[in-house]
């Protein structure tokens, strides 16, 4: 989750290998956030919510689990941009798909930011944000 701000940088494929393992090392989520960072690229290239989830987009939400496993969580946050219309629809679709939904739902809202913008975010949701003026400061 924490690479997907790599997509706004010419940041390598090593260096967010890198960024992975400060956390998780094993090759599996190291290559789990290198794709990341290249799905984030390409919604910000134009690219579809389904066109980047792929065969995952189809699938039944009884097939979608969020689990601890980066394979799963990272199929549960594709699921949740492609099968929604709006940042807070994929976030709150994310939380919702039950066990570890707090890291589905950053990748989710990470995906969905790009998307659909600061604007796409509720107003609501943003008043609440502990040290808005200091995120605020260094947005704009």
């Amino acid at each position: 989750m924490r690479t997907v701000p790599l997509a706004f940088t010419d940041a390598t494929d090593d260096e967010a290998r890198a960024v992975s393992a400060i956390t998780h090392a094993h090759p599996t989520s190291t290559e789990a956030c290198v794709a990341m960072v290249h799905i984030a690229r390409d919604l910000i290239a134009g690219a579809s919510p389904a066109d980047v989830a792929g065969d995952v987009a189809a699938r039944p939400v009884d097939e979608i689990r969020s689990g601890s496993f980066v394979r799963h969580t990272f199929d549960a946050a594709l699921w949740c941009l492609a099968n929604t219309s709006s940042y807070a629809e994929c976030a709150l679709a994310a939380v919702n798909l039950e066990d570890d939904t707090d890291t589905t739902a950053a990748v989710a809202g990470a995906l969905a930011g790009i998307v659909y913008g600061i604007e796409g975010i509720p107003a609501k949701w943003l008043d609440k944000l502990r040290g808005k003026d200091v995120i605020e400061s260094c947005l704009f």
